[in-house]
């Protein structure tokens, strides 16, 4: 990926920031009922804020009352680790082929057939896991212009959070071999804070980390921007992001799944990288 030259100027909000956060309001921790995520939607649509939320995240099991919603809803079905891979692309023909509502993806793990996904063309996300993701970031090389990485950040059940250590060595690894990624779960505000099962990652950090890849710098030097507590340090950071560079960091990192994308959103505000919500 293109590395172009700096300039002084930071770069503008919606160049950065425009449709990062992907909206999971109906998955934990949310877990909003979807009819009050799809209304929240909605009435986000008449602000600005509307302009850094991507697109409405959903199970198969909700896709057939997102299709009774006057509304256009542009969605992406997700199947979790596990899900029916036919049911998965079943729900994401019936949007494709809904004259009101858009499909503009889908995410799903990394499983056995997922390719015949690709023929949908729309952008597919595959989840690898954090200690292991080497030979399935390598099987999506033939597919990069079409597939993207996923990795989540944030506990469940079976995962627990990656390190510093593990996702500074991801983002490289998709930045060597020309592989946009996803990241999704335990992202909920601006800077990194918390630790053990607790932790979270900041997206302003990831940003930072994502421009600092871009210029060389290596994944032993990731992981201290990652975990950069200090709001000032890392802000310092995603302030070296210029506009040109901003299209470049986005296009590596394309956007995470957020259960409620009002708390990065604030974030932006309190941090006053982004306007008042009018």
């Amino acid at each position: 990926m293109s590395t172009p030259s700096r300039r002084s100027q930071s770069a503008s909000p919606l160049a950065l920031f425009a449709g990062l956060f992907d909206d999971a309001a109906v998955f934990p921790p949310g877990s909003y009922p979807v009819d009050v995520a799809l209304q929240r939607r909605f009435e986000r649509a008449a602000t600005v804020d509307a302009r850094y939320v991507g697109s409405f995240l959903a199970p198969p099991a909700l896709i057939d009352r997102i299709l009774q919603e006057v509304h256009p809803v542009t969605v992406v079905v997700i199947g979790r680790p596990g899900a029916d891979l036919d049911e998965v692309l079943g729900s994401a023909d019936a949007v494709a082929e809904d004259s009101t509502h858009a499909l503009a993806g889908v995410q799903l793990a990394r499983q056995g057939g997922w390719e015949k996904i690709i023929g949908l063309g729309v952008p597919v996300a595959v989840e690898l896991p954090a200690g292991d993701y080497e030979r399935g970031l390598d099987s999506l090389v033939p597919h990069r212009f079409q597939v993207l990485a996923k990795l989540r950040t944030g506990a469940t059940p079976n995962n627990d959070v990656p390190s510093c250590a593990q996702l500074a060595a991801f983002i490289v690894a998709c930045h060597e071999r020309e592989v946009s990624f996803k990241l999704t779960g335990g992202m909920h505000h601006a800077i990194s804070h918390g630790a053990g099962d607790e932790r979270e990652f900041g997206f302003l950090n990831v940003l930072a980390a994502v421009n600092a890849v871009l210029d060389g710098v290596t994944a032993v030097d990731l992981e201290a921007i990652l975990d950069e507590r200090e709001a000032a340090r890392v802000l310092e950071h995603v302030g070296r992001i210029d506009d040109g560079r901003a299209h470049d960091v986005r296009n590596l990192f394309q956007s995470y799944g957020c259960c409620d994308v009002d708390d990065p959103i604030r974030d932006l505000r309190t941090l006053g990288l982004i306007e008042e919500n009018l």
